[in-house]
This record gives structure tokens, sequence and C-alpha cells, in this order.
């Protein structure tokens, strides 16, 4: 069994007047998206009430590590201890990849990687690739370009980076994989809101998304579509809140 985990960095967003009162993940195609939702759909707290909402502090809890741990550069304890799995942890952001080195994980460099908006989107997905075929059990991509897109304001590079996530990371990745043959799961979530009315990031619960391929290969096999859904704040609002960021890992990793 492999492992991915894909953090589309401030994709949520409060409802737009421009976009009719939708989001952006709300108005935008996402198959790849709804190809992962389909199978589980939540929301979760990444950053705790009281805690700074920003990057690091989401990647932290996501990862299972207090956002305290954010406040010192002191290694933190091994991930692959804490969950049984070892691997790479693929992104631009330099506090990101201090992150994961702290924990243990790899950290590839890939070229042309460079945290903004004109990144190399199929290099980092060819690098999560290319680490679980060369034996680790779990890799990450980490995409900033919404995040920054919302934080400049950007309406119109915000959707286009959150469809670049879509279909040059998630869609990359997940077509590779179900062609590999090899069971996996792969978790899709935004760390947290950036709004674009404020280019700043918010707090609260944001979706996210857990895509199991031996339901889908069920389904296939009984001549049925496989389920899909629609990965957005609207769609998962009615969804229980894990109310614990640190406990996603403890999801991803669930065999079922």
């Amino acid at each position: 069994m492999k492992y991915v985990l894909v953090i589309g960095s401030g994709m949520a967003d409060m409802k737009l007047p421009h976009l009719a009162n939708h989001t952006p993940m709300e108005v935008l195609a996402l198959n790849s998206f709804d190809r992962v939702a389909g199978c589980f759909l939540g929301r979760v707290l990444t950053v705790p009430h009281g805690v700074s909402v920003n990057t690091q502090n989401a990647v932290m809890s996501i990862l299972g590590y207090a956002p305290k741990a954010c406040e010192t550069d002191a290694a933190l304890a091994p991930f692959a201890e804490l969950f049984g799995h070892q691997g790479s942890f693929i992104s631009a952001d330099p506090a990101v990849k201090q992150i994961a080195s702290r924990a243990g994980l790899k950290t590839p460099e890939v070229e042309g990687a460079t945290g903004e908006f004109n990144t190399n989107y199929e290099g980092k997905a060819r690098a999560a690739l290319d680490a679980l075929a060369n034996g680790d059990d779990f890799a990450a991509v980490h995409v900033a370009a919404p995040d920054q897109m919302a934080r400049e304001g950007d309406l119109a590079r915000k959707l286009e980076a959150v469809q670049n996530v879509e279909y040059r990371v998630v869609m990359i990745l997940l077509n590779q994989l179900m062609g590999r043959g090899e069971d996996f799961r792969l978790m899709l979530v935004s760390d947290h809101a950036t709004l674009l009315a404020t280019q700043a990031p918010m707090g609260g619960p944001v979706p996210y998304a857990v895509f199991d391929s031996r339901i889908v290969r069920k389904a296939l096999d009984e001549g049925k579509e496989p389920p899909t859904r629609k990965f957005s704040e609207e769609e998962s609002a009615f969804e229980p809140v894990l109310m614990d960021g640190t406990e996603l890992m403890k999801v991803l990793f669930a065999r079922g």
C-alpha cells in the first residue's frame, strides 16, 4: 500500500460576489478532485483556535505535530516512528521543507519548483511518483500557488492555480498510480483558507478528501462508475469536522 498527501495551500476561500456567490473551488470543474472526494469527503480544523493561521502551523498539524513546535528548530519525533511510514515531502517553500526535514522526511529538489504561480507542477508530481517507485511508501506534495495568488488578490490566477493543482498534480498522481496496479490512498487537503477578499489566511474547517484505489477498482470490477463528489466548501459544509488536525495522518494511513 502506498500513501500520498497533496496540500493545495490556501485553495479554500469564502463565497465571492464576482463568482455569483460561489468560491473558486465551487465554480471550477475539478474532475480529479471530485474523484478523490467520491471515496471520502470531510472537514478538518488544521490550525487550532488561538493559534496563528499560516502555512507552517497548518503543515505541522497535518503531519501530526502540535503547531507550537513551529516555535523551535529542534528535531521532531520521527514521522516514521509516529506512523510507521517513511517517505518524501516535495515542496519549494523553505519553511515547509524545514518542517519536513525536522520530521525525518526526505525533501528532494525539483528543478523549476519555485513556490510561486509558475512552479513546476508536473515535476513535483513526478518527484512523488519517483519516491514511491524507489521504496518510499509515503509521498507528500505541497503547492503554494493558490495561497500566493489569493494573497495578491488575483482572482484569475487563483482560479488557474487551483486548476493547476487539479490537472497538473492530482490527475497525474491518480492516473499513474492506478496504472501501476498497486493499492494506494491519496489525501487532498487545503491547509487553510486564504481569502481573496482580505488577501490573508483565515482559520476554521477546510475540506479534505481521501481516495482509495480499492474502492474504485471494486466499482470498476463490478461494471459500475467509480464514485465522484464535488470537492468544495459547500459540498463538505454538513460533513463532520475533525477538530484535531494532527489526526489527519491517522486517517490517511487507516487501512479500512
